[in-house]
């Protein structure tokens, strides 16, 4: 328990070095080593077992500092992790020191740093908004770089460095986004219209069913993980004492941004895939689906993992999925010997 273990392995653009997080007994630093005998060195001197791990390591595009995230991230409280209770310094910040001497400094709260791959700068998520901030100044002070709607994630520099991408998550856009995908596949020559299917989990196992259910048309069949399909029951999962006369409006509106509100439009046939022991979407929001599919004449399989949970503990679980997927879109949209090919 007590031997040192390295994560978090990269490589520097220039200089011949490289960098990784050692962990030992609980204390978290960086190390780095350099040619030609690669002998290490320690560029952090944290002390103590205090639950502050070290993540997300990276370097400048000069080789010369290393930028990386401590501490974990806050509950939906806004609240951060803190066993070692800590007087102060325990929310999750992007640090940047220099590989050749001085201290790290704190860039700000946040994580997902994005090191520029041309000069100094470097671009972070902190609250949902993305700061940034040149280190090549000692002036430069970390600022907002975008005020945009939603919560950004995925930020990733172009190869010169002058502009951002970044993923920007807007709620009830997600669905939007497919349809939009949905649509743009229809419209590509070197795609048949009539078999275009919809898959994902969680989440996405949500969106697919709300593609089946609103746009049958579009979507000729779908794969559902263990995805919600009535928020009312996604949200007593997690709040066990609600109750939807409490707030009849906020019910009706919950009700009606569920795959279950519009099951009358759903035609196309569907695998539904679920743990029955899933403590993030319960079970039985897959079991009231396939009654009211078979009970509108729609074609549904489910596959069943007794004792499973949300994310699939077992890797046979996970093959078994995918493989029963892969053979439910096979059955379903793969075009047979007999028909006639698209023109």
């Amino acid at each position: 328990m007590a031997t040192p273990f390295p994560t978090d392995l990269v490589a520097a653009p220039a200089a011949g070095r490289i960098a990784w997080v050692s962990s030992h007994s609980g204390v978290h630093n960086v190390l780095i080593a350099e040619g030609p005998d690669h002998k290490w060195r320690a560029v952090t001197s944290y002390t103590g077992d205090n639950g502050l791990w070290i993540t997300e390591l990276a370097w400048t595009s000069d080789a010369k500092t290393l930028v990386y995230v401590r501490g974990d991230g806050a509950n939906r409280q806004g609240e951060s992790p803190n066993p070692a209770q800590l007087q102060d310094g325990t929310d999750q910040a992007v640090f940047a020191v220099a590989v050749d001497g001085g201290a790290p400094r704190r860039l700000g709260a946040g994580s997902g740093p994005a090191v520029s791959p041309q000069g100094q700068g470097v671009a972070w998520v902190a609250r949902g908004q993305i700061w940034g901030v040149d280190l090549s100044s000692s002036t430069d002070q970390p600022a907002q770089l975008v005020n945009s709607r939603g919560s950004a994630s995925g930020l990733v520099w172009s190869p010169d460095g002058t502009m951002l991408a970044f993923t920007s998550g807007r709620g009830t856009h997600s669905f939007i986004g497919v349809m939009g995908a949905g649509l743009y596949l229809k419209g590509r020559a070197d795609v048949d219209p009539a078999r275009i299917g919809l898959w994902g989990g969680s989440y996405g196992g949500y969106l697919t069913a709300m593609g089946l259910s609103r746009a049958s048309d579009l979507f000729a069949a779908g794969v559902d993980f263990h995805g919600v399909h009535d928020w009312n029951q996604g949200i007593r999962t997690f709040v066990p004492d609600y109750n939807v006369l409490d707030d009849p409006d906020f019910s009706r509106r919950a009700f009606a941004a569920s795959p279950m509100a519009t099951v009358d439009g759903w035609k196309s046939p569907v695998l539904l895939i679920h743990g029955d022991d899933d403590r993030n979407v319960s079970f039985i929001e897959s079991i009231d689906l396939i009654v009211a599919l078979r009970k509108r004449n729609v074609e549904v399989e489910q596959l069943v993992f007794p004792d499973e949970v949300h994310n699939f503990l077992r890797h046979q679980n996970w093959v078994r999925g995918y493989q029963a997927a892969a053979e439910f879109f096979n059955r379903r949209l793969k075009k047979t010997a007999t028909e006639t090919p698209r023109h």
